[in-house]
């Protein structure tokens, strides 16, 4: 999908996948990219769980990988069966830099975009950007999060990064992201993705209350993060259908 067509819409993302992997008894000694080739059946079970619940957009267990990533690929290919689309994740290597993020999204080849998610470096967020670029143009939709402090703060130059759509995903919760989406001032489209909770987990109807008030401030991209799982999608996805599907102007007048 080109951005500008991904632009004209809204997107409820999946939810959870290391979490959701653990607690269908996945290990939690071994990277969960691992399992795109020890047990891809388990991983293909999370994002059919997601497409059933509501979930547009299925994110590839790839998190930090590279080695795993095309069967990543193929696994949500097949899992989303046409329905929904495949988005190439990439997330923070702390130590990463242009050259790894390049490499990691040559491997994610074939997916309908990217998105960059739990950057807490504005710098390395900037670097996979670029590492992004390199690779795919600007052809397909790619997204761009910042994981924030417990109040919303986040470093400056979010605003700048040459992503289509830029947010904030898993922080402290959704509360965390409602205050960064009130400090943030910028013509781009927004996402949000919190995990559901940091010390105890919110319940799916807490979650798709907190989805109302981010689709109510205009965001594009909605889902949900650690902790997660295929009802707070369901219930996410139920508050989304109930909004129009024309996008609003952000910011909201």
């Amino acid at each position: 999908m080109n951005p500008a067509d991904f632009l004209q819409r809204r997107w409820v993302t999946d939810g959870a996948m290391a979490t959701y992997l653990f607690s269908k008894g996945a290990p939690r000694d071994r990277p969960v990219e691992e399992l795109n080739l020890t047990n891809p059946a388990l991983v293909a079970e999370v994002h059919r769980e997601y497409l059933e619940a509501g979930a547009q957009i299925l994110r590839t267990n790839t998190f930090t990988a590279n080695a795993t990533n095309q069967a990543g690929v193929r696994i949500a290919r097949e899992a989303a069966e046409g329905r929904a689309l495949v988005a190439g994740v990439i997330g923070s290597r702390i130590d990463g830099d242009r050259a790894h993020f390049r490499h990691h999204a040559a491997d994610l080849a074939g997916v309908d975009l990217f998105i960059l998610e739990t950057f807490r470096a504005i710098e390395e967020l900037q670097a996979a950007v670029a590492g992004v670029r390199e690779v795919a143009g600007h052809g397909i939709p790619l997204i761009a999060q910042l994981s924030v402090d417990p109040d919303g703060h986040f470093p400056e130059g979010l605003q700048d990064l040459d992503a289509d759509v830029i947010g904030f995903n898993c922080s402290f919760g959704p509360e965390s992201i409602w205050h960064a989406f009130q400090r943030i001032h910028t013509a781009k489209p927004l996402s949000a993705v919190p995990n559901a909770g940091f010390k105890s987990i919110l319940s799916p109807e807490h979650m798709a209350d907190y989805a109302r008030r981010f689709l109510d401030a205009g965001a594009l991209v909605i889902g949900a993060c650690c902790g997660s799982t295929p009802d707070h999608i369901r219930q996410i996805r139920a508050a989304a259908d109930e909004h129009a599907t024309l996008v609003p102007q952000w910011p909201p007048t």
